[in-house]
């Protein structure tokens, strides 16, 4: 009853079963046995729209949100913005590779988190020179990375970042903007 006027925008399922919700208005929830909790005053991510949940191997949650990239850990917080090399303070997208790299997708383009915890931006470029907004990542069992973006269809990236194909119009692919995206 809670949600009923919220969108819901990211939910991610934990190793403990709860359930994280990220929502438009009412910024991250968990819904856990102790019923839906919200972060304790003080620990509010600013910006308030959570779009992306995901948890790391050691088991942090990584949340993208309109105000950047947040890590939540039992005994810690920490939050990331273009102050710590982020190249977009909107992130709708988080993605932990299978060498457990984090790839950081936001409305500015794509980070990669390195093993020093430090983001470098990858070089992306659409036909008009600019940087695409990234809205979605995936990998495949190739180990390549795909990227849905905001009107440049989806790009196709090796395990560095390096650029191996985009898929436009020109390839069947419909206009418009890729929210999602699944691996078969």
């Amino acid at each position: 009853r809670q949600l009923r006027s919220d969108s819901v925008e990211g939910m991610l399922q934990d190793r403990h079963g709860d359930l994280w919700l990220g929502t438009e208005s009412q910024g991250l929830l968990r819904l856990s046995r102790h019923g839906l909790e919200r972060l304790p005053t003080g620990l509010s991510l600013p910006g308030g729209r959570v779009v992306s949940l995901r948890e790391h191997a050691e088991g942090s949650i990584w949340v993208g949100a309109n105000g950047g990239l947040y890590r939540l850990r039992e005994t810690l917080f920490s939050s990331f913005t273009e102050h710590d090399g982020l190249s977009g303070a909107y992130v709708p997208t988080v993605l932990e590779d299978r060498s457990r790299q984090l790839w950081v997708g936001s409305a500015s383009g794509l980070d990669r988190r390195d093993s020093q915890g430090r983001f470098h931006p990858v070089a992306l470029r659409n036909s008009g020179g600019k940087t695409p907004s990234v809205l979605s990542l995936a990998q495949d069992h190739d180990n390549a990375l795909w990227v849905g973006t905001f009107g440049d269809g989806v790009l196709r990236l090796d395990g560095q970042g390096r650029m191996l194909r985009r898929y436009g119009a020109e390839d069947g692919l419909p206009g418009g903007n890729i929210r999602a995206m699944s691996v078969d």
